[in-house]
């Protein structure tokens, strides 16, 4: 499972947990391609639909700049603050199945 499918199955378990907010931490990612770029989309337009809302914690430079040139990291910051860093509180493990 790539990293894409693993974000489609995060937001589904995020929507059957009732979850308001859906913190993405970046910190682990190195590299984005296009398959990435694309479920970041999709992931913002499907939580938006289902009342969720997106937010992209710890992004690292390379990835971040990657966002800018493609002009995604404005969609995606339009709704998210900028580098948010998910307090204990706001997370909570969801239940992933291996591949």
């Amino acid at each position: 499972m790539d990293n894409a499918d693993h974000l489609t199955h995060l937001l589904a378990a995020a929507d059957n947990a009732g979850l308001g907010r859906v913190v993405c931490d970046m910190d682990g990612i190195t590299f984005l391609a296009s398959a990435g770029i694309a479920a970041l989309l999709q992931a913002r337009a499907k939580a938006e639909t289902a009342g969720h809302r997106l937010v992209l914690s710890r992004l690292r430079p390379t990835v971040r700049h990657v966002l800018q040139v493609t002009g995604v990291l404005d969609v995606l910051i339009s709704s998210t603050p900028a580098q948010h860093s998910p307090s204990p509180a706001e997370t909570r493990p969801l239940p992933m199945p291996l591949p």
